[in-house]
């Protein structure tokens, strides 16, 4: 008995298990949402090296200019992404773009920092790219998270057992019966 017990037992955990693994199309979701981040992410680590070497090799003047024109740029791109989310109604479009609008707010930074305390610059491009990927890596393990916990709460069948079902009005009976 107890040998057909444990079987039982073991049995129920392994489908158990098998109820947990995230199937490949939940995976590609999360793999695509990361994905995305990361990219966003390097191209942003990407963008502030490029402001280190042009800052070494660029007259400053000329410098400071197309740090202005690219604040701008990067200003009309997070602009032209408001419209799009706005049009499509998607949050998760927005979210991108008031992101790239905080980007090229501190490209505009930049270029006080680059011209009032010139010795700190890289100093501060390098804490921006920074506090950039720390944010992006807990955005990463925040949306791992939320969608692997969606996915197991969509396995409970405690919905499905138990149903809100609205209170039954009694109805109105008369006191006098005629």
């Amino acid at each position: 008995m107890r040998k057909k017990e444990r079987e039982l037992i073991d049995e129920f955990e392994e489908q158990l298990q098998k109820k947990r693994e995230i199937p490949e199309k939940v995976r590609k979701d999360i793999n695509k949402n990361i994905f995305a981040n990361l990219l966003i992410l390097f191209t942003i680590i990407f963008l502030n090296i490029l402001f280190i070497f042009g800052f070494y090799n660029i007259d400053r003047d000329i410098y400071l200019k197309d740090l202005k024109i690219f604040s701008i740029t990067t200003c009309i791109i997070s602009i032209l992404i408001f419209e799009k989310s706005y049009k499509k109604g998607s949050g998760k479009i927005c979210l991108w773009g008031i992101e790239i609008l905080i980007f090229a707010l501190t490209i505009l930074f930049c270029t006080y920092i680059c011209i009032l305390q010139e010795n700190r610059y890289i100093l501060y491009l390098a804490i921006v790219s920074y506090i950039f990927t720390m944010y992006y890596l807990i955005k990463d393990i925040k949306i791992y998270k939320r969608i692997k916990k969606h996915y197991i709460k969509s396995l409970s069948d405690i919905n499905d057992i138990v149903k809100k079902q609205e209170p039954v009005k009694k109805q109105e009976t008369s006191k006098k019966r005629r």
